[in-house]
């Protein structure tokens, strides 16, 4: 039987912690930053697909609960950059298994 060599895989998204500290900037309006919630405008800024932008802020929008006990869902970049180095950790450890045939198939956690 014939095995399909294996896609390579991008070993990153455009994003890095400094790019997700802007982002969260951007959609939160902190100072210094215009608030731009449009996915389109700020692929723009960002020169990248608007889908990679929606991908980005759904890994990491988080639930706040606010004093009034009511809930707001708010991107934010640490918890993102967090989920990415999950991500990333767990796709080195089961490609390092594919490569040096471990026998058993491993499967990257994704949130």
């Amino acid at each position: 039987m014939e095995t399909l060599p294996r896609k390579e895989r991008k070993q990153n998204s455009c994003f890095d912690n400094n790019k997700r500290t802007i982002l969260e900037g951007y959609l939160l309006g902190k100072t210094g930053f215009p608030k731009i919630t449009d996915r389109t405008q700020l692929a723009e800024i960002f020169k990248c697909n608007r889908k990679t932008i929606c991908n980005e802020i759904k890994r990491g929008t988080v639930e706040h609960l606010q004093s009034d006990l009511s809930t707001i869902f708010e991107y934010n970049a640490e918890y993102a950059q967090n989920i990415a180095n999950e991500r990333n950790a767990n796709r080195e450890i089961s490609e390092n298994h594919a490569r040096h045939g471990s026998g058993t198939e491993t499967k990257a956690l994704h949130r």
